[in-house]
């Protein structure tokens, strides 16, 4: 997943950047709402798996005995989403690298802020929900500077409906995944490798269902370059 989100990023950044690229807002922001398209894609099925089926992933890859570390898990899972949008590779392309400094400072800041008290009020959980809090807030924050940036608004910015139509595809799949873990006695491997076979095939049906009636987009040389 990280070698996915950052060399497709940093390759979005290139093209961004690149001479023959046109550099004006609707282009930047067609390339960038076409890498989060695609990225999301990968991600949001693959998060939304490991956190509906934790349990019994723990069970398989570190027996029962680590059972209580499967909150802290899906919290860390799901600190996945935030590398959707690519922000740090948009501000970089634009210029805006004291931003960017300014903005993982703050996050430092909120980080150290929070944490004492989320680990007091949560536990282990806290720390994690400190980190995901503090990168979602500059998340926003970076979003809406290159809203400013493009000149677009705030409900123009991000790509929402096929985000949210791959969100409810993601979500859905998990609904027979999981009742097939809890209704039917199996081994863990079993019930993990059943549940993912489920999975796939109603997420990629879902897909073509909700998805595929849209337009194609052209591929993005950029993640195509990071994928091969």
């Amino acid at each position: 997943m990280d070698v996915l989100t950052t060399s497709t990023a940093n390759l979005m950044m290139v093209s961004m950047s690149g001479d023959g690229f046109d550099r004006r807002a609707a282009g930047a922001l067609a390339l960038w709402h076409d890498t989060m398209r695609r990225l999301a894609l990968i991600i949001l099925p693959i998060v939304v798996f490991l956190v509906a089926l934790a349990p019994q992933l723990m069970t398989v890859l570190f027996t029962r005995q680590y059972l209580a570390s499967v909150p802290i898990f899906q919290l860390w899972t799901c600190t996945l989403v935030l590398a959707i949008p690519c922000v740090d590779a948009v501000l970089r392309a634009r210029a805006q690298t004291r931003f960017l400094l300014g903005l993982n400072v703050v996050r430092l800041v909120m980080v150290v802020a929070l944490i004492g008290w989320c680990l007091d009020v949560f536990g282990l959980s806290g720390a994690v929900l400190a980190m995901l809090a503090a990168t979602a807030a500059t998340r926003a924050v970076a979003i809406g500077r290159i809203a400013s940036l493009m000149g677009v608004r705030l409900s123009a910015v991000l790509p929402w409906r096929p985000l949210a139509a791959t969100t409810a595809c993601a979500l859905l799949a998990a609904v027979p995944a999981v009742w097939l873990v809890r209704a039917v006695p199996m081994p863990p491997f079993a019930a993990v490798a059943s549940a993912a076979a489920i999975y796939g095939a109603v997420y990629a049906g879902l897909c073509l269902r909700l998805l595929g009636g849209a337009p194609a987009a052209p591929v993005l040389p950029a993640f195509q370059n990071a994928t091969q």
